[in-house]
């Protein structure tokens, strides 16, 4: 899809292309280092837990940051246009957030923290219903 948009755009394909491995990485290292630094009170006693990144401990903010300065950082380096190439890849980033929440989900794994605040909805379950 990406490598269609970006001929259709007059980008080098093969340059996109290669932007897609640097911001895969970059974007795993960031939601690895972005989750650890929000749970250090953990991980600042569990060093050897920082990289164990197959027990869990992934933030989609981090990933979002650390691929979006990659992409400039490629983008200004390699000579492409960042607004049109960010525009070539948000489907692809939109449609990783979609199966990422699918297959989260699907694993019954815990969105986040349950809500504090009074009145937030801490449950779907919605009384009168038969299922």
């Amino acid at each position: 899809m990406a490598h269609r948009e970006a001929l259709r755009r007059g980008q080098d394909p093969d340059k996109l292309l290669n932007l897609i491995v640097v911001v895969v990485l970059s974007a795993l290292l960031g939601a690895r280092l972005y989750y650890v630094l929000f749970n250090w009170d953990y991980y600042g006693t569990q060093l050897s837990k920082v990289f164990a990144i197959w027990e869990g401990g992934l933030a989609i903010h981090g990933g979002l940051i650390a691929g979006g300065l990659a992409t400039v950082l490629y983008c200004r380096t390699v000579g492409l246009s960042v607004l049109v190439t960010m525009d070539i890849l948000a489907p692809g980033v939109a449609i990783g957030q979609a199966i990422g929440r699918w297959v989260t989900s699907s694993i019954r794994k815990p969105l986040g923290r349950p809500p504090t605040c009074r009145g937030a909805c801490t449950s779907m379950r919605i009384t009168g219903l038969q299922t």
